[in-house]
Parts: C-alpha cells; structure tokens; sequence
C-alpha cells in the first residue's frame, strides 16, 4: 500500500469512502434491540408477549440514595435550619423516586402525615401503594393504593406515624422501597 501522503485524489476518495461505510445491521440484532427498548418499566406489553398467565412481573428493589434528615449539618450550608419536612430519593434501574414526608395539616406535633412525591423516569402510567409494617395473620396491614398523576406526582394524605412499605407499580414492573419510619423528627436530630 502506498503511503498516505502519495495518494491520488481518487485513490484518497475511494480509501474515505471505504472507511465511512457503515455496514448493513443483521436483522437479528436490531430485533434484539427493539425488544429491550420495548422493555422499560412503564411500558405496553406488545401482543406478541402476553401468554395464558400474563407477561412475567419484573421487580426492583430501591436503594435510598439521599436522605434530608440524614445530610452532614456542614453540606446543608451555615444558613440551612432543620425542617419537619424529610425529603429522601431512592433510585432503581433507571428511575428514581424524590419522596417528601410532611406533618399534616395539625402541624408537626400532629399524629398524621401527608407522603408525596414524584417519579423520575420514563412511564406510561402507575399506583402508589404504602403499606404499614407489621400486623398479624389474622389482620393484615391495610393498603393504600394512590394513581401517579400526569406528572408522575402522587400525594398520600393521613399516613399516621409508623413504619411502612412503598412499593411503585408500573404496568408489569414493579419498584419496593426499603422499609420507611414516618414520624416526627427526632429532637436535636441533624
């Protein structure tokens, strides 16, 4: 082969062509593709997938990755004052969930709290379901179930103090928080 720099106009020209070619996908692998992007949590099962028993529930356990009450005094600033308001942010394959626990409409020395939040991340629709911890066999915990609204915001008011599983349902997938202790702030707490 001859060196770069002796090459013809044509013979650089058919060396660039060459060397931009992007060759034919295998139809295959584009198949292969397609059908992970139509895999996202939130997404319409195709027709194809739904069998007798329905298409398989994938589920996800989320990690908290921020939480307000929690934070080192110095990283929130000299200016930042303790609040009764928790925010913590969980994050699961692709999605987080931002959390905020405020004292009801009592205030903070009231026994109930309103949950909200939002969903980040791509869905196409989904409930909210908060469930306290612990109970027995013969009474199970009693379930909330709340929409995710065109935001992908939800709001559950009346929560009373306690520890509690959230679990993020989204069409065949499905999101458990760890278990969360709802209350008040711990005096001299952060």
């Amino acid at each position: 082969m001859k060196p770069i720099d002796r090459l013809t106009d044509d013979e650089w020209l058919a060396l660039v062509q060459r060397a931009i070619a992007m060759p034919e996908v295998p139809p295959h692998l584009l198949q292969q593709a397609l059908a992970l992007w139509q895999q996202r949590p939130g997404a319409p099962a195709k027709a194809s997938d739904s069998s007798a028993s329905g298409p398989a529930l994938r589920r996800w356990v989320a990690v908290l990755s921020f939480d307000s009450w929690a934070a080192a005094p110095a990283a929130a600033g000299m200016r930042a004052l303790p609040s009764e308001v928790r925010q913590l942010l969980f994050s699961a394959e692709g999605c987080d969930v931002d959390l905020r626990v405020a004292p009801g409409p009592a205030g903070g020395g009231g026994a109930d709290f309103t949950v909200s939040g939002q969903l980040l991340g791509p869905f196409a629709e989904g409930r909210i379901e908060i469930a306290a911890v612990g109970g027995s066999e013969e009474e199970p915990p009693a379930v909330r179930s709340v929409p995710v609204g065109p935001l992908d915001e939800f709001r559950v008011e009346g929560v009373r103090a306690g520890s509690y599983r959230i679990t993020v349902r989204l069409g065949d997938a499905e999101i458990e928080l760890p278990p969360l202790a709802i209350g008040p702030r711990a005096p001299g707490a952060g």
